[in-house]
């Protein structure tokens, strides 16, 4: 700040220890911008130059997202087994939890399978934990899967649950084997009260 020219030594200390310096020439009324580069692992600091302070901090790595899959669960709707008429379908809803284990956001991509073969997908993305500041959260995946009658084996991320719809019965009254032994009885209650009135 002053007319004359001026050289000075200015020391950059980190936690209290000198761990840099700049020596710098300037005439009188001239001003310069002066650099320092620290490297510096986790943790934080306090840095001071010329009476002037400041501190910054050094975080560690977020850990990698690592999304754990579990609980695998088909949901009827109504009896269990489900029921159908012949010709007809029924839907159930598929469910997995999915939770990510590590602390940076991650996604990917979940498969639906039934016997073998992918049927649904959904891209889904899941956040981290990283407390204090928040708790791993699990989320709950849903497919719908409409099937008619048959024997199916459903597949998420290497869980398997299998499920069977089937075809419901008609009540006793309508089918065919009720139909014929009422027959059957009528014509043998007939022939009975026949032979008892030629009797008579």
């Amino acid at each position: 700040v002053g007319e004359q020219e001026g050289m000075d030594k200015i020391n950059l200390r980190v936690d209290g220890s000198i761990v840099d310096w700049r020596t710098v020439e300037l005439r009188g009324g001239e001003e310069t911008m002066i650099t320092y580069v620290v490297t510096r692992g986790v943790g934080s600091y306090i840095v001071e130059v010329e009476g002037l302070t400041g501190s910054f901090t050094v975080k560690a790595p977020l850990k990698p997202a690592e999304l754990v899959f579990s609980d695998l669960r088909i949901f009827y709707p109504g009896v269990i087994p489900p029921e159908v008429e012949r010709g007809e379908t029924v839907t159930v809803t598929v469910s997995i939890d999915v939770t990510n284990v590590g602390e940076a956001m991650g996604g990917c991509t979940v498969e639906l399978k039934v016997n073998g073969e992918v049927v649904d997908s959904v891209d889904i993305a899941a956040f981290g934990g990283v407390p204090p500041d928040y708790d791993q959260v699990t989320a709950t995946q849903l497919f719908e899967l409409t099937r008619g009658e048959g024997t199916y084996e459903v597949e998420v991320e290497g869980f398997t649950e299998s499920f069977t719809v089937l075809i419901s019965e008609p009540p006793f009254w309508n089918r065919p084997e009720f139909v014929v032994a009422v027959i059957g009885i009528a014509i043998a209650v007939a022939v009975a009260c026949y032979i008892l009135m030629k009797r008579k």
